[in-house]
């Protein structure tokens, strides 16, 4: 039943083949890039164009860790469009960036955050928003530790992000305080703990 079902796919399931209907129809629309430019390659140099959302749509695959069989499919063609793991893992990197960083905005100004404010007050959190916002700040921590130069490349991108950074510092709940100042160290200074495991790892 090749190309359309994988053999494996087929064993598990014997029965009804469309039983699984949503997962299949993904990745075999994750696979059509690959046929095509195998096609391609066969009979002329016919080079694959990407359109900007294709790149948003799968960076967003990324982040979703309920859909582990479409990851997989999604980080290869990703890498394939890419063309090497460096730019695969810059434009990963900078997406999430984005996503959390909006996210990290967003809590603040729901607590009373006023970036224009001439007297800024506290940061007001109910429990349940300070945990996301430290999920999401984590997770920034976690790409400016182990790839700082994309941490970096992002705040260069997005000036006003060190500038936010630094205020709400001083606004939120004191044991917030050291991941945002350990994104500002590295977006600054680097950092040395960095070892090259860490620079290659979630690859």
């Amino acid at each position: 039943m090749s190309p359309f079902f994988l053999r494996q796919y087929v064993k598990g399931h014997a029965s009804d083949v469309f039983e699984a209907y949503p997962q299949l129809l993904t990745e075999m629309a994750l696979r059509l890039p690959y046929q095509v430019q195998k096609q391609a390659d066969t009979a002329a140099s016919i080079p694959l164009t990407f359109q900007q959302a294709w790149y948003y749509f799968l960076c967003e695959y990324m982040m979703t860790h309920q859909t582990p069989f479409v990851r997989r499919q999604v980080r290869k063609l990703l890498l394939f469009i890419c063309g090497n793991k460096d730019k695969y893992r810059q434009l990963r990197d900078l997406h999430a960036l984005e996503s959390h960083m909006k996210c990290i905005q967003q809590c603040c100004k729901t607590g009373g955050f006023e970036a224009s404010s001439s007297q800024p007050h506290g940061i007001s959190l109910p429990y349940d928003s300070l945990v996301e916002l430290m999920e999401h700040l984590k997770a920034c921590v976690e790409i400016a530790a182990g790839r700082t130069g994309n941490w970096q490349r992002y705040c260069q991108r997005e000036e006003t992000v060190l500038s936010f950074l630094l205020q709400v510092s001083c606004l939120l709940d004191e044991g917030v305080c050291p991941t945002i100042l350990q994104l500002l160290q590295c977006a600054i200074c680097g950092t040395k703990s960095a070892t090259p495991s860490q620079v290659t790892r979630h690859g």
